[in-house]
């Protein structure tokens, strides 16, 4: 009964369980997102079953944050949260949405450190792209005279941060996550200024 706007957001976060857990639940929203996307009952239990079982998981395991597993499921989020923040948390930008650019993003990062695929970030992009979703910073609408000092404010502002900078979930390959902090700044700020 969601608006399709609505399904998007969500899907976006059901790809952020396939990115940061199981490369073969990832095969399998590229075979089947869009099924699941025009309302196919089927497919979108499977995968929001999918889903809430990774994240049970993910929780029970570290249902105090104290091994930094269950920050796992930020991945994206550093960068999502910012835009969240820039947009002015309504309508311009779904929590969803911002995932879905920050997914791209965290990707770029992760390829960026030595760690991603060139051909996995282009899958990743592609596959959000393909059911519709935003994958570009320019594709918000941002107020006017947003800059990169902006979001890197933002960024250094997250949960995760720590006294020596940034925290961000990275990805080592499809479906293998991990913490990684002491990322320079100036990295990070490349891909943020590419995204604008």
């Amino acid at each position: 009964s969601l608006p399709k706007r609505e399904w998007l957001a969500g899907y976006a976060e059901i790809v952020k369980y396939a990115l940061l857990g199981d490369s073969d639940f990832f095969v399998w929203l590229e075979n089947n997102g869009a099924k699941m996307l025009d309302g196919n009952p089927i497919a979108a239990m499977k995968a929001i079953e999918k889903s809430c079982n990774m994240k049970a998981e993910l929780v029970a395991q570290d249902e105090r944050e104290e091994t930094g597993l269950r920050a796992l499921l930020n991945l994206g989020h550093t960068f999502g949260h910012a835009l969240e923040s820039l947009a002015g948390y309504g309508d311009a930008l779904l929590h969803g949405e911002a995932v879905s650019v920050g997914l791209v993003l965290a990707a770029r990062l992760s390829r960026d450190l030595g760690y991603l695929a060139d051909a996995d970030v282009a899958r990743i992009e592609t596959h959000l792209k393909s059911v519709g979703l935003r994958t570009e910073i320019r594709d918000i609408a941002l107020p006017a005279g947003t800059t990169v000092d902006h979001m890197i404010d933002k960024m250094r502002a997250d949960k995760k941060s720590t006294t020596q900078g940034m925290v961000f979930v990275i990805l080592k390959r499809i479906g293998t996550a991990e913490l990684a902090g002491n990322i320079p700044e100036d990295v990070v700020r490349a891909i943020v200024s590419q995204s604008m």
